[in-house]
């Protein structure tokens, strides 16, 4: 009996995780640009600003992200070698995510081993990166402040 108890418990907690429902509001991706881009963090000289890394669908390609699988996206991802910050906020056919999940998790590990060896304290901010599904859009980040990040996105629902 407790054994069956348990595994209703772990079903229920499995099922549960890394989804919000938030009333199906739309998530407005440009507000949700605009408002990260406003973000400071503490004793950091960092902004998700530079143009070059907003958007750029050709960053994701260099991991081998098939990026034609992005229905609605907006991503940022650094160029600059010592910080590994970056957010995707992506749309893709039901069909189509298992695929891209597996994509991304292939992507973070070796975004990861890129950084575990010269650069511990960046990789840690990977290894603890924010991965979450919301009204269909899954959300990946990697900052100084996952969850401020994942505010500005949540903030952006209307």
């Amino acid at each position: 009996m407790k054994k069956i108890i348990l595994i209703i418990m772990l079903m229920f907690l499995v099922v549960g995780c890394g989804t919000t429902k938030s009333d199906n509001k739309v998530l407005d991706l440009d507000m949700a640009e605009e408002k990260i881009s406003k973000l400071t963090f503490k004793d950091k000289d960092f902004t998700f600003t530079d143009k070059d890394s907003l958007n750029n669908t050709e960053a994701f390609e260099v991991y081998s992200v098939d990026t034609k699988l992005f229905k609605e996206f907006k991503s940022y991802l650094g160029t600059n070698v010592v910080d590994p910050s970056m957010y995707l906020i992506v749309k893709v056919e039901d069909s189509d995510k298992s695929v891209l999940k597996y994509q991304l998790k292939d992507m973070f590990e070796k975004y990861y081993n890129a950084y575990n060896s010269y650069y511990p304290e960046q990789a840690k901010m990977i290894e603890n990166r924010l991965e979450k599904e919301l009204n269909g859009y899954l959300i990946y980040i990697v900052s100084y402040d996952n969850d401020a990040v994942y505010q500005a996105i949540t903030g952006s629902l209307k």
